[in-house]
């Protein structure tokens, strides 16, 4: 279980200081500045809804539906605990980007977004690193749980 914890505070850690120095950056909200012209751009965005933007609007309900799945993630880490140590890191990143993002919820009221990447004509939706750890995990979890080979004993009675 260590694993899970020291995952969550690095993707707390890291979301949370990339927030504070993109926003430090940006002083009024839609400012963009490129950083790989024409592919990445830092854009500051004011997210009231849930990651890439969906759901706007919905900051209070999602402000109580979050400790819901705040509180029940680490019953089920525990409850799980001898799993595998590299889905426990990717829950912890799970874990710690859905903190973060939820932090900003509550202190500012709404998430801090700012990486913007742009494939020519399609404008990907703003996002902040929470997100990517949240996205790139459930990826990972999912290719994990497709191409892992599964122990299938058959009992006959």
């Amino acid at each position: 279980m260590p694993v899970f914890f020291i995952s969550t505070a690095l993707a707390i850690a890291i979301d949370l200081w990339s927030k504070h120095a993109a926003f430090d950056y940006f002083e009024t909200v839609s400012l963009s500045t490129p950083l790989i012209e024409p592919f990445l751009y830092f854009t500051r965005a004011e997210n009231t809804g849930v990651a890439f933007g969906m759901l706007q609007g919905m900051n209070q309900i999602l402000s109580y539906a979050l400790p819901v799945i705040l509180i029940g993630l680490p019953l089920y880490i525990y409850k799980h605990r001898h799993e595998p140590k590299t889905q426990l890191l990717l829950l912890g990143c799970i874990y710690g980007g859905a903190l973060g993002n939820y932090y900003d919820r509550l202190n500012f009221g709404y998430v801090r977004d700012f990486i913007d990447v742009r494939l020519g004509s399609y404008h990907y939706p703003v996002f902040n690193i929470a997100d990517a750890f949240i996205s790139c995990s459930v990826i990972l979890l999912f290719l994990i749980s497709c191409f892992s080979p599964k122990s299938t004993k058959i009992t006959t009675p």
